[in-house]
């Protein structure tokens, strides 16, 4: 049998869109689950709270290469818990702000529990 190179480059694309596909929903997946786990524990939504003080640096809700701040990829983080608290509380000097006058305490443990959900559930 024999395909037209046309039939040839739409099945190649039709099956890297589908690749990209599955990694978008399972990373909704892990976002969802990580969101889960941080509203339980510390009963915050850390959906907004995410999206206007870390999506700007960290895109995607973590999951993606930074966004226009160009910052980690927080689910593929090698900190601990207490690092990536302390790090929200106390900022970087010259790369991250301190966010402890911005959240409040439960917020930021919110979103320590939400970034470690994030690292246990792309594994």
């Amino acid at each position: 049998m024999c395909l037209s190179r046309s039939r040839i480059s739409l099945f190649v694309l039709a099956l890297l869109m589908s690749a990209g596909m599955g990694t978008a929903v399972a990373n909704e997946d892990i976002i969802d689950a990580a969101r889960a786990e941080a509203k339980e524990k510390h009963g915050v939504d850390v959906k907004m709270i995410f999206g206007t003080q870390c999506g700007l640096c960290h895109g995607g809700y973590g999951t993606s290469m930074g966004g226009r701040g160009g910052g980690p990829k927080l689910s593929a983080t090698a900190m601990t818990a207490e690092q990536v608290h302390s790090r929200i509380t106390d900022g970087k000097q010259g790369m991250m702000p301190s966010f402890k006058k911005m959240l409040k305490p439960e917020e930021i443990e919110a979103l320590t529990t939400y970034i470690m959900a994030l690292k246990s559930g792309s594994k």
